[in-house]
């Protein structure tokens, strides 16, 4: 047997997690007969035998792990020993226990620490530390890549305020090209419809060749497994949206070189099928950005480097549709709802124009309404349920830095005068979400490694705490995006 054929199987027959004998016997019968103990010893060479079997077929249909998800660097020591979840395209894989994270993986991918009761309402946290670690950059028209060490937590809406202790759900190494291209994760828009699911795009693969690629985890099973996505992993697969539809996901794919495949994709979640949206005849993949969907699953949203604008391509016929002429601010800028008018998204006049606006339009990108403007950063907006009430965040910016602010606002569909639910000082951060019934808001006031989860009625009455986080004094933590779930 070879060398390379020998670690692999040592490798996965250390992750088989046997249970103790006595989880075998019958109840009160705790050590084995010597007649037990003859009759086990078949037992015992036929599942060593199974186990090499399963080693086998699992290595050859890995192909040197090109799409395995596995353990990255663990965040804390203080938080509970993680599952490694495992996977191969197209189908999910349980999770499998393993024994402790691998300090410095050759492949990184998914931790699975936690999973999510199936009942509730849920905060959910993305927040992100960079790692020191260098490894070998996704190629990027030669500039630097940085890597990060992202974690999502969740914390009950439900329970006593101050006492719902964050449960820790995932880790995953994120990487962001040194370019201008937008590859952070967005809860809201990778979240399938039914809540239960969620889609990443995380660093995997062997070292000397670690691309971003696809991940779909099920947060209240604790599985995972790899969208299968290619002929070959020459390709890094980035800013996912899961379709309203459910069925679908579409994503950016930024090839090493430019081929057929390079551009906007759309995949089955089950890894079934995927189809090409938007080709690179008719956009730079590398400047592509997914933002979301329509709310009907038709299109995807998308916007286009620093070309202005933001846009809308049909799935089905590919046919774009535009929507402002300014540039759009982040990939959360914008919202989908089915009732007209269908968007709201935030935009800025130019590069370096410190003007916002919000603005609506139909579902068609007809009819575009500039609602709000003005010397300040616009951004977040959301409808609420069932209402034209928009909830967003305003960034003052005065000439006296003392006096800025950063304020939680509800404004409208109708330009009516928006008014302000909470203030804080502008180098406070803020996220915030309708909870599904859109009777209350939940923001997230953070400040340095601190950050502090609320709940607000919607006319900024009853506000309370629901948990405070805190780092260490060395802590360097980036606190991403906020998401609700009603389960």
């Amino acid at each position: 047997m070879p060398d390379e054929l020998r670690d692999l199987f040592r490798r996965d027959l250390e992750r088989i997690d046997l249970p103790p004998a006595t989880r075998w016997m019958p109840s009160g019968e705790r050590r084995p007969s010597a007649r037990q103990s003859f009759f086990a010893l078949p037992a015992a060479a036929g599942m060593i035998a199974l186990a090499l079997v399963l080693a086998f077929v699992i290595q050859a249909a890995r192909g040197q792990l090109p799409s395995q998800v596995v353990a990255s660097p663990s965040p804390s020591a203080s938080l509970s020993a993680p599952i490694t979840a495992t996977g191969g395209p197209p189908t999910r894989v349980p999770s499998v226990p393993s024994t402790a994270p691998s300090p410095l993986p050759t492949i990184s991918g998914v931790i699975i620490r936690g999973t999510l009761p199936p009942t509730g309402r849920w905060a959910l946290i993305l927040t992100r530390t960079p790692l020191t670690i260098t490894r070998t950059p996704v190629p990027n028209n030669g500039a630097r890549s940085q890597e990060y060490l992202d974690t999502l937590s969740a914390t009950s809406l439900d329970g006593v305020p101050g006492q719902n202790r964050a449960i820790p759900l995932l880790s995953y190494v994120s990487v962001v090209p040194g370019a201008a291209h937008d590859a952070d994760n967005d809860l809201r828009q990778q979240i399938s419809p039914e809540g239960h699911r969620i889609v990443l795009s995380v660093l995997r693969g062997e070292t000397a060749s670690a691309r971003p690629g696809l991940v779909v985890v099920d947060l209240v099973r604790g599985t995972a497994y790899a969208l299968a996505s290619g002929p070959d992993e020459l390709h890094s697969d980035l800013t996912p949206a899961w379709s309203p539809t459910s069925d679908r996901i579409a994503f950016v794919r930024v090839a090493d070189q430019k081929g057929r495949d390079a551009g906007i994709q759309a995949i089955y979640a089950d890894g079934a099928q995927f189809r090409e949206i938007l080709g690179p005849d008719t956009a730079q993949p590398e400047d592509l950005v997914v933002h979301s969907w329509t709310a009907d699953g038709s299109a995807i949203a998308y916007t286009n480097g620093e070309v202005s604008g933001y846009y809308t391509v049909d799935a089905a016929t590919g046919r774009t549709a535009r929507i402002g002429t300014q540039l759009a601010t982040g990939r959360g800028m914008g919202d989908w709802r089915k009732q007209e008018p269908a968007f709201a998204g935030s935009f800025k006049e130019g590069p370096s124009v410190d003007t916002a606006q919000i603005v609506v339009a139909r579902s068609n990108g007809s009819n575009p309404n500039v609602v709000y403007g003005g010397p300040a950063g616009f951004t977040q907006p959301r409808w609420r349920p069932s209402s034209d009430d928009l909830l967003f965040v305003v960034d003052g910016f005065v000439p006296d830095p003392r006096t800025a602010h950063r304020s939680l606002v509800i404004g409208s569909a109708a330009s009516t005068t928006p008014r302000v639910i909470v203030e804080f000082p502008s180098p406070h951060g803020l996220l915030a979400a309708w909870t599904p019934s859109g009777g209350e808001i939940v923001y997230l006031e953070t400040q340095s490694v601190m950050a502090t989860l609320h709940l607000v009625a919607a006319d900024g009455s009853n506000d309370r705490v629901v948990e405070g986080y805190g780092g260490g004094p060395d802590s360097e933590v980036i606190w991403l995006d906020l998401a609700v779930l009603g389960l």
